[in-house]
């Protein structure tokens, strides 16, 4: 069932949280900003409103080995 699972919060600290706990949950941060380095997040996705993607942005996740999702 877990399979089936995806954990994605507005808040940063509980997802560090939630990966502790069942490491095999996907987490996703939802962002209303860009991060910089978004390298630096430990998280499988990222979830950005769709007027703050940018194509550096989704280089750099996309480089760290993260999904991105364009939000509303």
């Amino acid at each position: 069932m877990l399979d089936q699972v995806v954990i994605q919060s507005l808040e940063y600290q509980p997802l560090l949280e939630v990966r502790k706990l069942v490491p095999e949950v996907p987490v996703g941060y939802l962002l209303s900003f860009n991060a910089r380095e978004p390298s630096r997040l430990d998280v499988d996705f990222l979830s950005v409103q769709q007027n703050r993607l940018d194509s550096r942005f989704v280089r750099k996740a996309h480089g760290s080995g993260k999904q991105v999702m364009r939000g509303p």
